[in-house]
């Protein structure tokens, strides 16, 4: 019996690079957390603490996805900050 093999979007024959994450989070817990999820999914994972170094990332490196938190002041509930991280991100992209 002869096994067939293949290729398709879901599963190509040639190694795809991984696919790479920022997570930005003030939290530990929560970007290990997530470092830990995307793992097991096969996927790079970069964490960053402060909306600083996060665009100190994105200014050197390149991400599939930046996964951002609002909130990084304690106590703050706004979303400001979060809001304002993704402003500049827009603007250095362009």
């Amino acid at each position: 019996m002869k096994t067939a093999v293949r290729q398709s979007a879901e599963f190509p024959l040639t190694p795809q690079p991984a696919f790479r994450v920022l997570v930005c989070d003030d939290q530990p817990d929560v970007r290990e957390a997530l470092r830990l999820l995307m793992k097991g999914q096969g996927w790079q994972t970069v964490t960053a603490d402060s909306p600083e170094a996060v665009l100190r990332r994105v200014r050197s490196e390149a991400f599939d996805l930046i996964l951002v938190d609002l909130n990084y002041t304690r106590d703050t509930t706004s979303g400001a900050e979060g809001m304002d991280l993704l402003a500049a991100l827009e603007t250095q992209g362009n």
